[in-house]
């Protein structure tokens, strides 16, 4: 069972109501989402771990900076900032997270990570 006193690893962020921690979301206490169950992609019901590692360019120019990029079994994809898509999602936050990144993981679901 996930650890509730545990530091969360994510946020999810929803329409209309307030982040929640990874190990709500991904372990199924949260009966809206996931239908109750657990992730498939859980570790004891938590998200899990993210790495950031350098990105480069496909064309492998060295001469542009390597972006940091989130991996994750979770098959995580960066969007943006969340203050970019805020307003698409109708995404409700604390404005301390507007300039994190957004990701979408393989549920459809989108977050903020948090190191």
């Amino acid at each position: 069972m996930a650890d509730c006193h545990s530091a969360p690893r994510a946020l999810f962020l929803f329409q209309d109501s307030e982040p929640e921690p990874d190990f709500k979301v991904c372990s199924g206490l949260l009966p809206s989402h996931l239908k109750g169950q657990a992730y498939p992609y859980s570790e004891d019901g938590r998200m899990p771990e993210t790495q950031k590692t350098a990105w480069r360019p496909r064309n492998g120019s060295d001469r542009r900076p390597s972006r940091e990029h989130a991996t994750s079994d979770c098959g995580l994809q960066k969007l943006g900032t969340v203050e970019a898509w805020a307003t698409v999602y109708k995404l409700n936050f604390p404005k301390q997270y507007s300039k994190l990144d957004l990701y979408k993981c393989r549920q459809m679901f989108l977050l903020i990570l948090v190191f």
